[in-house]
């Protein structure tokens, strides 16, 4: 099993409770509650609608056939680089070699 992010397009309007209907879609698919619990890792509903559980490749392909369901893509950890932050930042090689801020760092985190 891998974790599968099973978007849906935009979140329903009204007062639609998100992980109840994920659940529910999960439930239905993986044949009870208990299995859907285990298997949820994280609702999205603030910005868009779809969630994270861990998935075979029988369920990833009936989510995809699922009414409602825009894509299944497999979860991938991405690491975090930079390879110009001293030129992004304005920085010259002297001037980190002339910095007394031995104990400082400076960071911008733009995750896209």
């Amino acid at each position: 099993m891998q974790v599968h992010i099973v978007y849906m397009g935009e979140k329903p309007h009204g007062a639609v409770s998100m992980v109840s209907m994920h659940h529910s879609m999960l439930a239905s698919v993986l044949g009870s509650t208990a299995s859907a619990k285990e298997s949820l890792i994280y609702s999205y509903g603030r910005s868009f609608n779809g969630f994270a559980a861990k998935l075979s490749d029988e369920e990833v392909t009936r989510f995809a056939d699922m009414d409602g369901v825009v894509s299944v893509l497999p979860n991938s950890m991405l690491e975090l680089h930079t390879t110009r932050s001293w030129d992004f930042m304005g920085f010259t090689q002297s001037h980190v070699r002339d910095s007394q801020g031995g104990d400082v760092i400076i960071g911008l985190l733009d995750t896209g």
